[in-house]
């Protein structure tokens, strides 16, 4: 086989952690591979030490800005990385493509794939985007460049059944070119065994997004707390997604701040260093989402590290819940489903919440591993190199 690109715009967060596993995976499986990321990327030392290369984009900045400033700097990322992946990539080389720039700019990582004559690989973490980037009358530019990837792209992996039905009817792309391979566990780097003495604790972690339903776990948490003797104790960890949702973050803080008994916020990125204790303090992960068509690292967090979760059946929360007994489902994303979900957590206690968290552990360890997720992805590339080389012949 030719030698595989992976390909990301994303320097930090969950998502260069998502590509560093991939690559690990891919690795332990002997897949020549190579990483394309930015200079940044968090987690270069992982990858050199599982064996794989790595080549360099253009420098990308992520730090807060004006709407004209990340749009330049974009722009700039855009053009120095479109020179290196040429650069980079030759005939017949592999490019699978993970958290591309936002479309429409992202579409250009494609189009260049195909100039090199390079077979293209999209793993679709989100069909269709948590929070549309361009305003409302401009919606169907970005929809249909987005479309254009998918069309552009050999393969497109999704880690759900929703996602993949969600390409095929939204956006019309055959069934046979694409795959289902979930997300991988998400381990924190020391192991958590004990559960928490005292208060009912619940964590909502991660990037602050409109969908993950952070106002209703804020307000199901302050129905639980009003008059109650015994409260239960929500931490809310992470930092606002992008300047999108700002004006979102804003509104629950304002609710916080009606009543803010039982809630805690850390409001900044989490290192990995840091992960291992915050989660050990809670007894569950809360995960009250909404439109929600993707597959959650904040799940694959919480069970890889024994914590049970309390969600909505929406994307891949949905399977996981199906799967394994691995936490309580909210039934309905209002404020009065998301109290009634957490008052059966709070209800069941401790032991019963152990053996969810170990079910759900079970479950990532099982078919849901690195290892088995590189095995399957290279299965997806040889299928596509074979296409290939027959086509050229």
């Amino acid at each position: 086989m030719e030698r595989i690109i992976v390909h990301t715009s994303e320097p930090s967060s969950g998502a260069a952690r998502y590509v560093s596993e991939l690559v690990a995976g891919l690795a332990a499986n002997h897949a020549r591979v190579t990483l394309f990321c930015p200079p940044t990327f968090a987690h270069l030392s992982n990858v050199k030490s599982c064996g794989a290369s790595v080549a360099f984009a253009a420098h990308r900045s992520i730090e807060c800005g004006s709407f004209v400033n990340r749009v330049a700097r974009n722009i700039r990322f855009l053009l120095g990385t479109a020179r290196r992946q040429l650069r980079a990539t030759r005939r017949g080389d592999i490019v699978h493509v993970q958290f591309p720039l936002y479309f429409p700019a992202g579409l250009a990582f494609f189009v260049l794939a195909r100039m090199r004559r390079c077979p293209i690989v999209f793993t679709a973490h989100d069909p269709i985007p948590h929070k549309w980037l361009l305003p409302r009358s401009l919606r169907p530019l970005e929809w249909n460049m987005l479309r254009c990837a998918y069309c552009l792209s050999d393969r497109i992996i999704v880690h759900n059944e929703t996602g993949k039905a969600v390409l095929v009817n939204q956006f019309r792309q055959h069934p046979g070119k694409i795959v289902v391979i979930p997300h991988g566990p998400l381990a924190a780097s020391q192991p958590i065994d004990s559960f928490p003495a005292g208060a009912f604790s619940i964590l909502l972690f991660g990037s602050i997004r409109e969908n993950k339903g952070v106002h209703l776990a804020i307000q199901a948490v302050q129905a639980l707390n009003t008059g109650s003797a015994h409260q239960v104790q929500l931490t809310i960890a992470g930092e606002v997604a992008n300047a999108r949702e700002q004006t979102y973050w804003e509104h629950c803080l304002h609710l916080i701040n009606q009543q803010p008994s039982g809630i805690r916020v850390i409001n900044r990125y989490i290192e990995d260093s840091e992960v291992g204790a915050l989660v050990s303090e809670h007894h569950a992960m809360l995960l009250p989402y909404a439109g929600f068509t993707s597959e959650s690292g904040v799940a694959a967090l919480a069970l890889a590290n024994r914590r049970p979760i309390i969600a909505t059946r929406v994307g891949g929360l949905a399977a996981l819940l199906n799967q394994s007994p691995c936490g309580i489902p909210i039934q309905e994303d209002s404020v009065e489903g998301v109290a009634e979900a957490i008052r059966k957590a709070w209800q069941a206690g401790p032991d019963a919440l152990r053996c969810m968290g170990e079910a759900g552990a079970n479950l990532m360890r099982s078919d849901r591993s690195w290892t088995e997720i590189g095995r399957r992805t290279i299965a997806v590339y040889s299928e596509v190199h074979e296409a290939s080389v027959g086509a050229r012949n």
